[in-house]
């Protein structure tokens, strides 16, 4: 049969084997197979995200959601400590009068800029946290970090 131009598929032969639909009833040790199966799938694809020593760190740690959670955890961790770090190499800065005021600066704007990729805005920054910080900081520390 031919419609505009196009032809549709030949009719299938009789003898052809027919479609078989197979359905697995519930079974317990199945189901929990199936979810054991899933969760290994997660585990494995978690640690493909991670680096080779993160992986051996977390060879052990089952199910995923665990994996999970605990590396949320170190994450939100390491995060916290490097912006401690990151706000004491900011108002720590000290001025070396035997180098040139242009490197202090570009340091002190260096250390702004990391505090900004960490988060580290004015609104984690209260004034009444920082006031006695403000009062000992030059103001230019000040204008650097509030203007990024």
């Amino acid at each position: 049969m031919t419609l505009i131009g196009l032809t549709t598929p030949p009719a299938e032969a009789t003898d052809a084997k027919p479609i078989v639909r197979t359905e697995r009833g519930w079974n317990l040790e199945d189901f929990c197979s199936d979810w054991d199966h899933l969760s290994d799938t997660a585990r494995s694809t978690i640690k493909l995200t991670l680096s080779v020593d993160l992986s051996i760190r977390y060879r052990d740690l089952k199910p995923a959601s665990k994996l999970y959670n605990t590396i949320c955890e170190a994450y939100e961790k390491n995060t916290r400590a490097r912006r401690l770090a990151l706000e004491d190499a900011f108002w720590t800065a000290k001025h070396d009068p035997n180098i040139p005021i242009a490197k202090w600066i570009a340091r002190i704007r260096n250390a702004a800029t990391d505090l900004a990729t960490v988060k580290l805005t004015r609104t984690l920054c209260p004034s009444t946290v920082l006031s006695p910080v403000i009062q000992s900081t030059s103001s230019l520390s000040l204008v650097i970090f509030w203007n990024l």
